[in-house]
């Protein structure tokens, strides 16, 4: 299907000049080009190193260099400071998405061996579950005394959040078809169970 526009005015001097600006802002974050994290990774909520940490990011995961002014984003505008981009991670099984700033020194354009990430991911897979597993203890001790406050507060901190961690990271091992995935999936399916109210 082809669509036809009929002409239209030309633009004012400020309109022209205001549109060269908007579209030149995806071609800077282009400029940058998809990224890979470095092991140690944090993503921020400002290009500062003392800023909160948005997502903690495991070695390799992909990163998409954002305009710091694309409103939808929920970015809000900054001068960038020389040597930090703004990056959304990918979207996963979860549906999530984070955005925030690295320094360009944690980002590789190339991600590590297919054999080095599964390992990387069958780790914080395990490390996960293992969590999960402990907080699973303190979960049924409220649920026990029936403290629902603290219970449904728990749940939202500490235990949801790891759970969708842990269904990203399997997600991406079943993915590329590791071998490991359907146990560690039998794992986390049995630990969901556990946090019923």
């Amino acid at each position: 299907m082809s669509w036809v526009r009929s002409p239209s005015p030309a633009p004012s001097l400020p309109v022209a000049i205001l549109t060269a600006w908007l579209a030149l802002l995806p071609a800077q974050a282009d400029e940058v080009g998809r990224g890979y994290a470095h092991a140690g990774a944090l993503l921020r909520a400002e290009p500062d190193r003392s800023a909160r940490v948005v997502r903690a990011l495991l070695e390799g995961d992909e990163l998409v260099p954002v305009a710091v002014d694309e409103d939808e984003l929920a970015l809000k505008p900054v001068k960038l400071p020389p040597g930090w981009v703004a990056y959304s991670t990918i979207e996963v099984d979860s549906q999530r998405l984070f955005l925030g700033y690295l320094p360009a020194g944690e980002v590789s354009s190339r991600g590590p061996s297919e054999a080095l990430r599964l390992q990387i991911l069958e780790r914080a897979a395990q490390t996960m579950l293992k969590e999960l597993a402990t907080r699973a203890s303190h979960f049924a001790s409220l649920r026990q005394k029936r403290d629902l406050p603290n219970l449904a507060s728990y749940m939202e901190a500490a235990i949801t959040p790891l759970l969708l961690d842990a269904q990203d990271v399997i997600g991406e091992l079943r993915d590329l078809s590791d071998p490991q995935a359907p146990a560690l999936q039998k794992q986390l399916s049995r630990l969901t169970g556990m946090f019923k109210p």
